[in-house]
């Protein structure tokens, strides 16, 4: 026969005349057993590692995050105040009740903005 060629598969029998069928089964069992790497728990407890700093630093990002916006908020407000003080002391001139009024304004004011720099500074770092 060629190798093409395909003919009949051989039938088996029982003792008894039953047919089995064509070919015989054949069953194969493969154990694979693989020793722990201890490299594996090594990158597995770097990745534990890397996703805990990765936590505390987004965490970090946001109070920074709220800082700056509340540093912004100051700022902006030292400006708007510098500016309107002024416009203010152009139009008091020389009137002694306006310029005294503008001092008095001017000392609530820098009680008032000390007082939000002290609140939204952070405390220093301790020494190493």
């Amino acid at each position: 026969m060629g190798l093409y060629d395909h003919e009949e598969p051989k039938k088996y029998y029982y003792e008894d005349g039953g047919v089995v069928g064509g070919s015989p089964d054949m069953h194969v069992h493969v154990h694979v057993h693989i020793e722990p790497d201890p490299r594996i728990d090594k990158i597995l407890s770097e990745i534990k590692q890397l996703t805990k700093e990765e936590k505390k630093m987004a965490t970090d990002l946001t109070a920074l995050t709220e800082q700056v916006t509340n540093n912004t908020d100051v700022v902006q407000s030292a400006i708007a105040l510098i500016s309107g003080l002024a416009a203010e002391l152009q139009a008091a001139g020389t009137d002694p009740i306006a310029l005294q009024s503008l001092v008095d304004e001017l000392n609530t004011n820098n009680v008032a903005l000390a007082s939000a720099v002290t609140a939204n500074t952070p405390a220093a770092p301790p020494a190493v």
